[in-house]
């Protein structure tokens, strides 16, 4: 179980890694293709609605 409450926005990036955001958990969740889930160190979301992956071989940042 994720215990997502809300996920709005779903966006794969080119691993095959799902990210979601969680809406009404003010947080966005990474869900590897292998297993597991891990919550991402996002600070001062508040009700978060959309993701984006940049294309390969490009930083997020």
């Amino acid at each position: 179980m994720t215990g997502l409450n809300s996920p709005y926005g779903l966006v794969f990036d080119p691993e095959g890694t799902l990210y979601v955001a969680d809406f009404n958990n003010d947080r966005v969740v990474k869900l590897p293709m292998r297993g597991g889930r891990r919550t991402l160190p996002v600070a001062g979301l508040h009700t978060p609605a959309g993701l984006a992956v940049p294309p390969p071989g490009r930083d997020a940042y």
